[in-house]
C-alpha cells in the first residue's frame, strides 16, 4: 500500500487593503501617498510606527504631505483618524484633500494637443507608420497589467479587486464631499468641542489618546488578538496636524511626551500608523539649532522628515 500523500497547499494570510510586504525585511508597509517619499522611507511606512514631519516656516509642504497620507487611506479603504486644533472643525481640513487624477481628461487633453502637423513630424520613416503609438501613460500601463491579469486568472469581481498601494492625485481637484460625509471608515476628533465645566482640566492629548485606544479596540486593529473569521483585517491611519502648536494648550509639556510614549506603545501591537506634523520652527533659536524639546520629540518617533523650502535659504 502506497504511503504517498498529496501535499495540500495552505492558503496564505490575506494582507490588509493598501499594504504590501517590504522586499528588504518583510515588514508590512503602507504608502504615504507620495511615491518619492515612499522610496526615501524604504518602500513605505512600516506598520506600527510613528512618522514625524517637521513643518517649514515659509510653506505648507508638511500639511500637503499629511493630506496625501490621509487621502491615500481613503482610496485604499483604510480606517482614517484625524485630529487638529488649527481649525474649528476637523471636517474642514478633510474637505480640502486632493482627489484622484481623471485619466479620461488627461487622454482628451493629449488628443486635442495632437495636430495634423505634429503627427506628420512624428513619422520618422514610412515603415513605422503602421505601428501602434508608444503608450507610456499611467492608464495605459494599468490597462496592460489588467489585460495580463485577466488572461491568466480571469476577470475578478469588483469586490475582490485589491485596492492600490499608492495612487496618483491631482492638487487642482478636491475630494467629493459625499465621500467625507458618508465615509464609515473615518474618525474625526474635534478637540475644540469641550464643555465650559471641563475646560480648566482639559488635556487634548489625553482626549486624543483615549479616542485612538477606543478605535483600536472596537475595530480589531490589535495585532495580538485574533479576530473572528468573518472580520477582515484593515489598517488604521492616524493623522495629527501641527501638534505642540500654541493651539494645543496643556498645563505642562510633559503631557506631550506622555502622549507620544503611549501612542508608540499602542501602535507597536496594532495594525496602525501615525503621521504627525509639528511646527518645529517655533522652538528653534536664533542660531537655527534644534531645541532640546524638539530633539526629545524626535527620539520618541520612529522616523523624522524635515521639510525646508528654498525660501528659507
Amino acid at each position: 500500500m502506497s504511503s504517498f500523500k498529496k501535499r495540500v497547499q495552505t492558503s496564505q494570510t490575506k494582507l490588509p487593503q493598501g499594504t504590501r510586504l517590504s522586499p528588504y525585511n518583510g515588514q508590512l508597509l503602507i504608502s504615504t501617498g507620495v511615491p518619492s517619499l515612499d522610496d526615501i522611507l524604504g518602500g513605505g511606512i512600516p506598520i506600527g510606527s510613528v512618522l514625524l514631519i517637521k513643518e517649514d516656516k515659509h510653506t505648507e509642504y508638511a500639511k500637503l504631505l499629511l493630506k496625501y497620507f490621509l487621502v491615500q487611506g481613503i482610496v485604499s479603504e483604510n480606517h482614517v483618524l484625524f485630529s487638529t486644533l488649527e481649525e474649528e472643525d476637523s471636517k474642514n481640513f478633510m474637505m480640502g484633500l486632493p482627489w484622484l487624477v481623471n485619466e479620461n481628461d488627461d487622454n482628451n487633453d493629449d488628443d486635442e494637443n495632437i495636430t495634423p502637423e505634429s503627427e506628420e513630424k512624428m513619422i520618422i520613416a514610412w515603415r513605422y507608420k503602421g505601428l501602434k503609438k508608444f503608450e507610456s501613460s499611467v492608464k495605459n500601463k494599468s490597462n496592460i497589467q489588467n489585460k495580463i491579469l485577466n488572461d491568466t486568472i480571469g476577470i475578478k469581481s469588483q469586490q475582490n479587486i485589491e485596492k492600490p498601494f499608492c495612487s496618483t492625485f491631482d492638487l487642482t481637484k478636491s475630494i467629493p464631499q459625499n465621500i467625507i460625509l458618508e465615509n464609515k471608515l473615518m474618525t474625526l476628533v474635534n478637540l475644540n468641542e469641550k464643555n465650559d465645566e471641563i475646560i480648566e482640566n482639559f488635556n487634548p492629548y489625553n482626549t486624543l489618546l483615549n479616542t485612538i485606544r477606543k478605535v483600536i479596540e472596537e475595530n480589531h486593529f490589535n495585532s495580538l488578538l485574533k479576530p473572528s473569521l468573518n472580520v477582515e483585517r484593515n489598517v488604521l491611519r492616524i493623522g495629527i496636524h501641527s501638534i505642540a502648536s500654541p493651539s494645543w494648550q496643556s498645563k505642562s509639556s510633559h503631557d506631550l511626551f506622555v502622549f507620544l510614549h503611549a501612542l508608540r506603545g499602542l501602535l507597536r501591537f496594532s495594525l496602525g500608523v501615525a503621521v504627525i506634523t509639528i511646527p518645529a520652527y517655533l522652538y528653534t533659536s536664533s542660531s537655527s539649532e534644534t531645541s532640546s524639546f524638539v530633539r526629545r520629540i524626535e527620539h520618541m518617533c520612529d522616523a523624522v522628515v524635515e521639510v525646508e523650502s528654498f525660501a528659507g535659504i
